[in-house]
């Protein structure tokens, strides 16, 4: 259960962080975390791309599309294993180029193969880091959920019904409509979270592990007075944060 530790002492607060008095999942410190489920990686049948892009597959074709995978393994071998640059190399490909929305649906269905294999971690809730502490501690850093991913797609291809998709519909979404997304962990699938630009900018700072002021300051390039204790206030509710270094340490000034 939550208890209200935060007080002025520092030290109570690193304790509370570390889960030696509050954690969302009620695990104390030095405690083994459970164990990921086991998913399609623990076993021993090989993922194909069709696997990974099942519905870019249907929409060209599984011939279509193995020979296009067949190009891109030739481009690029060192990203095969997860497909990355698929997408990139679709846009230029003639089996893409003149439907840039799917290279977007590559893109998703990418980051939704790679969070459906990931496993929220336990997470830190509000009552270790409430809003006095993080603005006191502007200097912090993050470590967000290590299954959670972040994509920016051209078109808005996230709620296009799966099973009625064809090229047709494609070629309707042809105006590009730049949407940014946060992908998490669901029940059997993966849940999406659709994200304002200022929102992205912050999260994904956080993501990066850049310190609780560099990410506002990114998210008020886009909106000037972003809140970012309060957004993060939200990304803690929603079991984001996963830990805290609440003093990075710094390299140490040359002497002259």
């Amino acid at each position: 259960m939550h208890r209200n530790v935060i007080g002025a002492d520092t030290q109570e607060a690193i304790a509370a962080i570390r889960g030696e008095v509050c954690a969302v999942d009620s695990v104390p410190a030095g405690s083994p975390r459970p164990a990921p489920t086991k998913t399609s990686a623990d076993s021993a049948t090989p993922i194909l791309p069709t696997d990974i892009f099942p519905i870019v597959t249907r929409l060209i074709g599984a011939d279509a599309f193995r020979a296009v995978w067949s190009d891109f393994s030739r481009v690029g071998p060192d990203w095969l294993a997860a497909g990355r640059g698929f997408a990139d190399f679709l846009r230029e490909h003639r089996a893409g180029r003149d439907l840039p929305v799917l290279a977007d649906i590559a893109v998703l269905e990418l980051a939704r193969h790679q969070v459906q294999r990931a496993t929220d971690l336990p997470s830190i809730g509000a009552c270790c880091l409430p809003a006095n502490l993080l603005t006191q501690h502007l200097d912090l850093r993050l470590r967000l959920q290590p299954g959670w991913h972040y994509v920016t797609l051209g078109h808005a291809v996230q709620d296009l019904p799966q099973d009625r998709l064809d090229l047709a519909a494609l070629q309707r979404l042809s105006i590009e409509q730049v949407t940014y997304l946060r992908l998490m962990p669901g029940e059997g699938r993966s849940d999406h979270q659709l994200l304002a630009l200022a929102d992205y900018a912050f999260e994904t700072s956080l993501a990066r592990h850049l310190t609780l002021a560099v990410a506002i300051e990114a998210a008020r390039q886009v909106e000037a007075g972003y809140d970012g204790i309060r957004a993060l206030g939200h990304l803690i509710d929603a079991g984001g944060v996963v830990d805290v270094l609440l003093h990075p340490q710094t390299p140490p000034m040359a002497q002259s």
